[in-house]
């Protein structure tokens, strides 16, 4: 699951049965592995019409998490799933932006624009992102906002959640570093890495001007509760409005929208492929 919901007691439970689940599940099929110099990296890119949906899984998922997603998506449109160093088969030995501790969105964009470019898909991008995912698909979108032709978050956590919940004092706001050392490194390391992104976000008017969709789940996960639910989902607003041309779509599901409610979520995508085309 991720660093993703208000309750963090409820997020380590989720990360917990997620990583349980994926442990068990094969990636998606037709995978290959690309060396891009700082990690080996494991993706499946199919379909040929652009522009090209990239899909982010969240905290503790590698792509087989849009398995469901993905099998339709390329039927009408070129799409590329790949899982971070540290996920899957994609190794996180010796990863540059891990050797501090840290994995911050700043610095995955250039790893994601290099996997990218090797791999073939070409722009321009429809950035389709779950969760934390959301955090390293803004800041791809701002570093090269020429690339980026959609946004679609699919109850991806807002830059600014974690300042909204300590000033609501709705709990544990954020995972201590006690937790964070019952992690795998790459997970924890993407945590911290969080922290540096919501202290200094993509401003809205570097990203702002690209079309956007917000799915946003309005029901509480494992643990949490509706006060936490509630919080959410007014941060999600206030982000929506950050976009000019936006469209915020409350679903009747838990944070995992995509395996819930999967149809939602293709839909969404093709009505952006079609908004961009």
């Amino acid at each position: 699951m991720s660093y993703l919901k208000p309750n963090f007691l409820a997020s380590f439970s989720g990360i917990i049965l997620a990583a349980l689940t994926l442990a068990g599940c094969t990636s998606l099929v037709g995978g290959s592995t690309i060396d891009t110099g700082t990690a080996k990296t494991e993706y499946v890119l199919s379909g040929t019409t652009g522009p090209t949906i990239i899909l982010e899984a969240g905290l503790g998922d590698h792509m087989g998490s849009w398995e469901g997603i993905y099998a339709q998506t390329s039927t009408f449109a070129s799409t590329f799933a790949y899982s971070r160093p540290g996920y899957g088969q994609s190794s996180s030995t010796n990863f540059p932006p891990d050797r501090d501790g840290k994995r911050t969105a700043a610095e995955m964009a250039p790893h994601l624009k290099n996997l990218l470019a090797q791999a073939g898909a070409k722009p321009p991008y429809i950035l389709v992102a779950h969760s934390i995912g959301s955090n390293f698909a803004l800041q791809f979108a701002a570093t090269y906002p020429q690339d980026v032709a959609g946004l679609v978050m699919v109850d991806g956590r807002p830059p600014k959640f974690t300042d909204a919940c300590e000033q609501a004092n709705a709990g544990m706001c954020r995972p201590p570093e006690l937790m964070l050392a019952t992690m795998p490194p790459h997970m924890a390391a993407e945590v911290r890495g969080a922290r540096q992104f919501e202290q200094n976000p993509p401003a809205p008017s570097a990203i702002g001007h690209i079309p956007a969709t917000f799915l946003v789940a309005t029901q509480p996960d494992f643990l949490s509760s509706d006060r936490f639910q509630q919080l959410w989902r007014q941060e999600q607003a206030q982000w929506a409005n950050q976009f000019a041309n936006a469209n915020r779509i409350e679903v009747t599901s838990t944070h995992y929208i995509h395996h819930k409610k999967s149809d939602i979520v293709v839909d969404a995508i093709k009505a952006m492929v079609k908004k961009v085309q």
